[in-house]
């Protein structure tokens, strides 16, 4: 029963949400009311399959609110900690943006630290953490980690490379777990570490776990994506897919440059990805702002045929309500960045700080990054200068397809 009531309030949000954007809202209502229609007739009639087509477009259609459509939680990204308890790693992913902070971040969180976020979380309104890196799994006192977030019921989800220990399977149930995104081993392919890393999504989907599987979008790997899709098609929409670009990083492996000359690449890439998971019923979406340069009109008007939220041109995290703390990550040192992969160092977490401390600290910084233009075109575009026309005011229409944050701004720090 309290299960059920779990999953009913979650799909209350999550409508309630889809129908807070006045431009999509009959074809949102005509998508739940088939999405509804069909779940009927496979619960009477469970042989059927006649209506799996229908079923997964229209809710391909409605995959909206990340934390709350993937986690099936009331949460939203207000309620949502990002906290890197270890920049420590198993592996060394070419593509990983923190691997930069293995050195600045030598040391894990202690546990008393941990334990001390926890409380002080709660005190400001978190009611999850997403424990990124880094490997979450890879800190000693992981178990530690979430017993204490159990004793003070916290909930708990993860980004991980999937790498981990089998024994590690056993600390994760779905009462504290509400998702895991599993960041695919793409610069380390071989044969073992595939069947590690599948054993791991097998074994979290059979506890009914929510999964992501995550890749990431280089230029120079054309179709390596379609494993990761594959995957997904093996588990029946049981895996909800995640593609982002990469993003430069302190290491500058990827410099804005190479991203710039490189754009028509990623978008054959974008249009190839979105075409195959279609066909092939998968849910996916694109993480992290697209520029809407990016595409001609026919490009975008086959992307938005998919579904109006299947990329985001701005960020939905940093200006809810104004408030520049929505997205903010919490360092092994307790000290603090906007957004995980924005690595602006803000100030050391103590008793005494309130959200609006962490927002005003950074907000003029996050808003002077995120005004410059990262391409050429930026500068006389008018999806772009709407986009620093509504810095001015608080804002939530994140899917106007005349506003165009100028990508992530991650890439505009290097």
């Amino acid at each position: 029963m309290k299960k059920r009531t779990k999953i009913f309030k979650s799909e209350f949000y999550r409508i309630r949400e889809l129908l807070s954007f006045p431009k999509y809202r009959f074809q949102i209502i005509v998508s739940i009311v088939c999405i509804f229609s069909v779940r009927v007739i496979k619960f009477l009639f469970p042989v059927l399959r006649c209506f799996d087509n229908l079923y997964f477009r229209h809710k391909q259609k409605l995959l909206l609110d990340r934390s709350i459509q993937i986690n099936k939680s009331s949460r939203t990204h207000k309620e949502i900690l990002r906290v890197a308890t270890t920049y420590q790693c198993n592996v060394n992913c070419s593509f990983c943006y923190a691997q930069c902070l293995r050195e600045e971040f030598k040391r894990h969180m202690s546990l008393d630290d941990f334990e001390f976020l926890v409380k002080w979380a709660k005190s400001q309104g978190w009611k999850s953490f997403r424990l990124l890196g880094g490997e979450p799994t890879f800190h000693p006192y992981f178990k530690d980690i979430l017993d204490i977030a159990r004793r003070e019921r916290l909930t708990i989800s993860i980004s991980t490379n999937g790498l981990f220990d089998r024994e590690v399977n056993t600390l994760l149930n779905r009462d504290l777990i509400e998702s895991i995104n599993f960041s695919y081993p793409q610069t380390q392919r071989t044969p073992e570490k595939k069947d590690l890393f599948c054993a791991n999504i097998k074994n979290a989907i059979s506890k009914g776990i929510p999964v992501v599987g995550s890749w990431i979008i280089y230029f120079d790997d054309e179709d390596g994506w379609r494993e990761i899709v594959d995957l997904a098609k093996r588990y029946q929409n049981k895996i909800t897919l995640r593609f982002s670009m990469a993003l430069p990083g302190k290491r500058e492996d990827l410099s804005p440059a190479d991203l710039k000359q490189n754009l028509r690449k990623i978008v054959k890439q974008i249009l190839n990805i979105s075409s195959y998971c279609y066909q092939n019923r998968v849910l996916f979406f694109f993480y992290r702002p697209l520029l809407l340069c990016m595409f001609n009109k026919s490009e975008l008007d086959f992307l938005y045929s998919i579904s109006p939220f299947l990329f985001d041109s701005q960020c939905a995290c940093f200006y809810v309500d104004g408030n520049y703390a929505n997205l903010v990550t919490i360092n092994p040192d307790l000290t603090c960045y906007p957004c995980p992969v924005v690595q602006v160092k803000g100030m050391k977490i103590a008793s005494n700080t309130t959200r609006e401390d962490i927002s005003q600290y950074f907000k003029s910084s996050v808003t002077e990054l995120s005004r410059k233009p990262l391409v050429d075109s930026c500068a006389n575009s008018d999806a772009f200068n709407n986009y620093k026309d509504q810095l001015k005011n608080k804002f939530r229409n994140f899917f106007d397809k005349k506003i165009c944050q100028g990508g992530c701004i991650g890439y505009k720090m290097y």
